[in-house]
């Protein structure tokens, strides 16, 4: 029966305490949870993690969902976004002990910098604005809102503006 209610109906049963709901819910949004987390998270065991925290999350605010501010599938991904940015916000990397650091081959981080001289060159490549625009939303974690603000544009343009920068910066990796 369950599966013939909408997210929204779903959600909304789950704001009343229902388990069988919340059971469908995670059965149709795990997969889209654990993508979203993967583009954030290295880590198998920081995605499981954070998947707990989001499911979690959607069991104690279902009641909080107001359909009438957007869809439940946008809702349940920016929570996961949250999340993840929230999680990356609150990491400290600990330097390796220097043991370990000289046993380590000498070209072993040589794939990760090359890497990340390439996204620093094609980020540099993208027009003033764009590039301004990646930053603030991937280096500094701000969300669109906040960048909406910050910028005094609309909150539909900054999505539009960040969605074309990313596509050109896929595009530019690639090439």
């Amino acid at each position: 029966m369950l599966t013939m209610c909408s997210d929204e109906q779903l959600l909304g049963m789950i704001g009343c305490g229902e388990k069988d709901a919340f059971e469908e819910l995670y059965r149709r949004y795990a997969p889209m949870i654990r993508n979203v987390l993967r583009t954030y998270l290295f880590s198998a065991e920081d995605l499981l993690d954070l998947l707990q925290e989001v499911t979690l999350q959607l069991w104690q605010k279902a009641a909080a969902f107001d359909p009438s501010r957007g869809n439940a599938r946008g809702w349940i991904a920016m929570i996961a976004r949250s999340r993840a940015l929230d999680y990356l916000r609150g990491r400290r990397r600990a330097p390796l002990p220097e043991a370990i650091e000289d046993d380590l081959p000498a070209t072993a981080a040589a794939p990760c910098q090359a890497s990340a001289l390439a996204i620093r060159q094609a980020v540099a490549q993208l027009p003033g604005s764009q590039r301004e625009l990646v930053t603030l939303a991937y280096v500094q974690g701000m969300s669109h809102s906040q960048i909406a603000a910050r910028l005094n544009r609309p909150l539909g343009t900054v999505k539009t503006q960040i969605r074309a920068s990313m596509s050109q910066l896929r595009s530019a990796m690639v090439a």
